[in-house]
């Protein structure tokens, strides 16, 4: 059951839940929103050559839904592991993780195969911290999800609980033995026996992004929450590795995004988030 806050269609269709503390999640999907083309329809980026007034009419229903009225700070990613404190709106380039403690600041990760990780935290004080990631293959061998939890965690986050958005499965990305071996090398071995598996086709591999940040965050001692499909398999969010495979390695796509917020008003429906054990 995807819900939206229905008043102002084409208002981005989402699926949301809440964390530790007063954190509130949103993922949006394609559907709704005001992008044409193979942008269609819920595309958030500003990046890969969409109409910008679409954008900004997608964002602001991402803002509305979240109940975000301090406006929404958006990771323009460059697939590291830097983590950058916010606490105010904006374009934040050079980071793949935002953290903030400002209630009514949503923050945002964009993805389309890449993970998309949202996490809320309580202080002893009562107070919240909350703070998203990017996190693709290079992400992994670099470990933001680390810097996101220690970023977290220095500030006094505890009881940490996660939102794992869709993200592209080992099945439908083959990578060559070098970036196989690099992910090897580089993460512990949990996370490499999770992101890297044998593959049928002779000199593939296949890494799984979903699983390996999964197990990343299991070995932080952070709760997954909830957990979405892969990317390529569920054509209700944007994947980059189809449309490639369809169109080639020029073909353009849009992203889809993960917000958070603290202490944010119930602006939409609870819909299913798929929620783990």
């Amino acid at each position: 059951m995807i819900s939206s806050i229905g008043r102002n269609f084409p208002d981005l269709r989402v699926l949301d839940g809440t964390l530790a503390g007063a954190v509130r999640f949103a993922v949006t999907t394609r559907d709704g929103g005001a992008s044409t083309g193979v942008f269609e329809s819920g595309n958030l980026a500003d990046h890969v050559g969409d109409l910008p007034a679409a954008v900004a009419d997608n964002r602001a229903s991402l803002t509305r839904h979240l109940g975000a009225e301090r406006g929404l700070a958006v990771i323009a990613a460059e697939h590291g592991a830097s983590s950058k404190w916010v606490h105010e709106p904006g374009i934040y380039g050079q980071v793949d993780a935002l953290v903030t403690d400002v209630a009514g600041l949503g923050i945002v990760a964009l993805g389309a195969d890449c993970a998309v990780i949202g996490i809320g935290a309580t202080r002893g004080n009562g107070s919240s911290v909350a703070g998203v990631a990017h996190c693709g293959w290079r992400g992994l061998v670099l470990d933001v999800v680390a810097s996101l939890v220690e970023q977290i965690e220095s500030a006094g986050g505890r009881n940490l609980q996660a939102v794992l958005g869709p993200t592209i499965c080992g099945s439908c990305y083959l990578v060559d033995e070098s970036r196989a071996q690099q992910v090897v090398q580089a993460c512990t071995p949990g996370v490499a026996r999770a992101a890297v598996r044998a593959s049928t086709e002779v000199g593939c591999y296949q890494l799984d992004v979903r699983a390996g940040v999964k197990q990343r965050l299991v070995e932080l001692g952070v709760h997954v929450r909830y957990e979405y499909p892969c990317t390529a398999e569920d054509d209700r969010w944007f994947s980059y590795r189809s449309a490639a495979n369809r169109f080639g390695p020029a073909a353009q796509t849009g992203r889809h995004g993960l917000g958070v917020v603290i202490g944010a008003a119930d602006a939409g429906e609870s819909g299913d988030a798929g929620e783990s054990g």
